[in-house]
């Protein structure tokens, strides 16, 4: 039998990976972080009243209370 015509078969080059995957857009990383700029702006400025601490320290004395006494 004749080897077939063309000889070898095409080259077809190996990917380090198995499937191709798209780049994120440079505008969604922008928004990414624009969106945790603005977060910790948000968290900076907020001051807790009195009454919003005192409430924060009793649930957590209770849950402590709580978990102390289980």
């Amino acid at each position: 039998m004749a080897s077939p015509p063309g000889g070898e078969p095409p080259y077809v080059p190996i990917r380090a990976t198995r499937w191709p995957v798209r780049r994120t857009p440079g505008w969604l990383i922008l928004a990414g972080l624009a969106v945790i700029a603005v977060t910790v702006v948000l968290s900076l400025v907020h001051r807790p009243s009195t009454a919003q601490r005192a409430q924060d320290l009793r649930g957590f004395l209770q849950t402590v209370n709580s978990d102390i006494e289980s």
